[in-house]
């Protein structure tokens, strides 16, 4: 997987060309846009852009014969419609069975960086390969998803 460095806020676009060893020329023809048309010209930077939505490169997986198969990293219920959260899992076996998923496995994870910001980062099934330019391991960052390459 080659460790693509973006300079605008494109983390999930460029996460998902690592992933799928394309270039991001080639993800953004597919895909029709590059996800920074300002969609809310009262937002700072980046809350006012379009972003590109997981499903679109679902599109674009679907597009070259594969599929992307999405895991949470704690699953949670809602059973009456409030906002009271359960979890399906015991937090050790939610941890162990999200590993079991991704361990050696290509996979875009989505969650937090240490800053507290959304972001998406590519896995090369041992490293995560961060497109602000880091390399770091999977407890470096807090997981919300991954979107495994099958």
């Amino acid at each position: 997987m080659n460790h693509l460095i973006m300079d605008r806020p494109q983390c999930l676009l460029y996460s998902a060309a690592m992933v799928f060893e394309t270039d991001v020329e080639e993800l953004t023809r597919f895909l029709g846009h590059d996800g920074l048309e300002v969609v809310d010209d009262t937002l700072p930077e980046p809350n006012c852009f379009r972003g590109i939505h997981p499903q679109e490169i679902c599109d674009f997986a679907w597009s070259t014969l594969r599929s992307l198969q999405y895991i949470q990293a704690i699953p949670m219920l809602a059973c009456d419609g409030s906002d009271v959260r359960t979890a399906v899992y015991t937090q050790e076996r939610a941890a162990d069975r999200f590993y079991e998923y991704v361990e050696k496995k290509t996979a875009i994870l989505t969650g937090l960086n240490r800053n507290g910001n959304p972001h998406a980062v590519a896995y090369d099934g041992n490293m995560i390969l961060d497109p602000v330019g880091k390399t770091y391991g999977l407890d470096c960052f807090q997981i919300k998803e991954a979107w495994v390459l099958i």
